[in-house]
């Protein structure tokens, strides 16, 4: 970086306007940039949420993308978890936005507030998302990059007084935009999109060797494929005959944040608290809820909170191995309750299964660690990536670097 970006670069961070800068709502810029409101940019939409009531109508076998916030991802909206028929779109307010329009998060708290979704497709979406449609002048993706960045400014807006904070469509096109020109925002999303692709490349191939680890773990657990050395028979033993249960009477409410040692809930870690009740790796199974039957290996010296069974292994057994072997129950078939569902350990646990040697057990889990720590190595050079295109992101979108002129 030559010396000039550097020293500029700290005459910011100290609030001090270099040469060619000037200081503005958004903060510094170059005094060629100009500030903004996105309503002067762009046009809006909104949309709603067809009747539920007419799911057969409405949903089913629907073959339009309908845009939730749970589907926003800061980058492109290929697909949706839901889609609409014809139907929906001819008898309701729900009408198709055209592609390159940004989606904008207004409802479902801090961690939702801001979050944006780019179409790449026409699509419809829900009355909690704002649709942003940029004229000619400006470009759809460079937009999103600027409000993935800036997502901080919307915390101003929202309202403290609801239990779950919000914005509305007129603090969304009231939003301060730095904008340069054409010519220099394309040049910056011709920088950003080298690292998008290097990031989508690294997802595929996350997810590629996740599922390669997932098929792999099932052969070997089913003794379908086994290692070379090894040949004895499987043994037939019921579940309870290699798992110890341990019940749990921990309580949400009663974790902290100050204490020394994890307590898993049905998310992951809950809590913390200042004992532990596992000296050793165990199993934690979600026995009730929406969640009911999903399988984590807990650490050693942690907790686990009421909602979960916690499963430890015996003489026979190895909990990596138990781990990987409970995470296949097809735990549907003892599900009971219908307002909440459940599942109890004293039911699936007389599931009769096939158990190796000790040994075996042990050089199965053994290897599904390394394919963790593997895809856990791709998963940090991923991070690695999102953070060198964020830095990027501030010093371009910014003007704090000027592409084609620094």
């Amino acid at each position: 970086m030559k010396q000039e970006i550097r020293e500029r670069i700290e005459k910011i961070r100290k609030g001090e306007v270099p040469e060619g800068y000037r200081k503005t709502k958004v903060g510094i810029i170059p005094v060629e940039w100009s500030v903004e409101k996105i309503g002067a940019l762009t046009s809006s939409a909104s949309g709603t949420t067809p009747s539920r009531e007419k799911q057969n109508i409405y949903y089913a076998d629907g073959a339009y993308l309908w845009v939730k916030t749970t589907d926003l991802n800061n980058n492109f909206i290929n697909n949706t978890s839901e889609k609409i028929t014809q139907r929906a779109l001819d008898e309701t307010s729900c009408k198709l936005l055209p592609k390159n329009t940004i989606l904008v998060a207004m409802y479902g708290g801090f961690n939702q507030i801001g979050r944006t979704g780019l179409l790449t497709k026409e699509a419809a979406c829900n009355q909690a998302l704002t649709g942003l449609y940029p004229n000619d002048n400006f470009d759809s993706k460079y937009l999103q990059e600027v409000l993935n960045l800036r997502i901080f400014y919307w915390k101003k807006f929202a309202a403290s007084s609801r239990k779950d904070p919000n914005i509305t469509r007129n603090d969304v096109m009231q939003f301060p935009l730095p904008h340069s020109n054409k010519t220099e925002e394309k040049k910056i999303m011709e920088i950003l999109s080298i690292w998008d692709k290097a990031i989508e490349l690294k997802e595929k191939l996350i997810e590629e060797k996740k599922e390669l680890k997932k098929g792999a773990e099932k052969l070997l657990i089913t003794g379908d494929v086994r290692f070379f050395s090894f040949n004895n028979e499987w043994s037939e033993m019921r579940i309870k005959d290699f798992t110890i249960q341990k019940p749990s009477m921990r309580l949400a409410g009663d974790l902290n944040e100050t204490g020394l040692y994890p307590v898993y809930g049905a998310s992951g870690i809950a809590g913390y608290d200042d004992i532990f009740d596992n000296d050793d790796e165990y199993v934690a199974i979600i026995k009730d809820g929406s969640g009911v039957g999903r399988v984590f290996l807990c650490e050693k010296k942690t907790s686990a909170i009421g909602t979960l069974t916690t499963i430890k292994s015996n003489s026979k057994s190895d909990i990596g191995f138990v781990y990987l072997l409970m995470k296949n129950i097809n735990y549907k078939k003892y599900i009971t309750g219908n307002a909440i569902p459940h599942i109890y350990y004293k039911e699936y646990s007389k599931e009769h299964v096939k158990m190796p040697s000790l040994e075996e057990q042990r050089k199965i889990a053994h290897f599904s660690k390394i394919l963790n720590q593997y895809i856990q190595n791709l998963e940090n050079e991923l991070n690695q990536l999102k953070e060198q295109k964020k830095g990027l992101m501030q010093l371009l979108l910014t003007g704090i670097v000027r592409v084609g002129i620094d």
